[in-house]
């Protein structure tokens, strides 16, 4: 696939070249002879033919070689040294060819300098071969403009998209239709379960509107939403889920993004709601400033399917916090485990361990 793209886009560049050459040779040639005789078109049609390849070597050798060898590297001393040569070198042999064959046999009526290679006719003459240098870079140079601009456009179209995708995540929209459809279902069987998590998922979503403001937050205040959580699944389920939490050390160390560990557990419960809620054990440490998720899949549900369903959770995931969280999937005999570590954190952590060996 790679190898049809690369010829795809070599195609491409060879049909510009070729346009380019094209488009010179057809454009001087109705330049020069505007309003002259049949025979003067085609004259220097034919010079233009003819010294077609000293102005592609003259102009490929000064774009592709000499700038980026040379004048980009600051060597200007050589870089002017081999100019020079250049110059000369094409001027002299596209004097040669129109003097020497091209006046000779298209240009017959016209009086010929037998001093052509002065050094005042190779100045103009080189002259002119480097305009079409300067075109040739100008049209690059602008292509390149173009192209980089055309990038910029996309890189900002994909971050809009990615704010808008964070914004959306942010007021959790899946919840609060998982919620709404479960409502509704329990809104003709018990209406008091009905009002109560209404009432119970108006106040979640509203604490997470406020979390959200938040880059970080503190952790046992995400304990406690994710306890309300699981208070609402528990009325919306014939099996109530089971999440334990495991604190140690200080948990106000670590500094995990806002509502991470409720967006994990968000998901399961959503992702397992068509089968069987697993139990969850969340294991939180000041000490080590990370969070480890178990998910204890039922043995009696095909094993590989739920695992499936773990790896599918955690790309969610990923997709939420891009950057801002380390998380390692794990498979187990019993389910999965994640590793979550804050990027800041580990990073702070690395630093201080490299400045204890310093």
């Amino acid at each position: 696939m790679m190898i049809g793209l690369q010829k795809h886009i070599d195609r491409r560049r060879l049909i510009r070249h070729i346009v380019f050459w094209s488009a010179w040779i057809l454009g001087f040639t109705f330049i020069k002879s505007f309003g002259m005789p049949f025979s003067i078109y085609a004259g220097w049609f034919v010079y233009y033919i003819v010294t077609l390849p000293i102005f592609v070597a003259h102009t490929y050798l000064i774009v592709y070689w000499l700038i980026p060898a040379y004048f980009n590297s600051g060597k200007y001393l050589l870089f002017s040294v081999f100019f020079i040569l250049l110059f000369y070198g094409f001027s002299v042999s596209e004097l040669l060819i129109s003097n020497k064959f091209i006046i000779k046999y298209f240009f017959s009526g016209q009086e010929r300098d037998e001093n052509f290679l002065n050094a005042k006719d190779v100045l103009i003459n080189g002259l002119g071969n480097f305009y079409v240098v300067i075109v040739f870079l100008a049209a690059r140079t602008i292509r390149t403009w173009y192209r980089e601009n055309e990038k910029e456009k996309e890189l900002f179209r994909k971050k809009l998209a990615l704010q808008v995708d964070r914004t959306i995540s942010k007021v959790h929209p899946k919840l609060l239709i998982y919620a709404i459809n479960n409502i509704e279902k329990l809104a003709d069987k018990s209406p008091e379960k009905a009002t109560g998590a209404i009432a119970l998922t108006s106040e979640i979503l509203n604490e997470i509107l406020i979390y959200n403001g938040n880059r970080y937050q503190v952790i046992e205040k995400e304990v406690a939403l994710i306890q309300k959580l699981v208070k609402l699944v528990k009325i919306f389920s014939n099996k109530p889920p089971e999440v334990e939490f495991f604190l140690s050390g200080d948990p106000s160390r670590i500094e995990f993004p806002s509502l991470v560990l409720f967006s994990f557990v968000e998901m399961i419960f959503r992702q397992f709601e068509k089968t069987e809620i697993p139990e969850v054990n969340i294991e939180i440490s000041g000490f080590s400033n990370m969070a480890t998720i178990q998910v204890l899949l039922d043995k009696s549900l095909k094993l590989i399917n739920e695992l499936k369903e773990c790896e599918a959770i955690l790309n969610q995931f990923e997709q939420i916090y891009p950057d801002l969280v380390n998380v390692v999937f794990e498979h187990t005999g019993y389910g999965c485990s994640i590793v979550i570590r804050s990027v800041e954190q580990q990073s702070k952590t690395e630093q201080c361990i490299i400045g204890e060996h310093v």
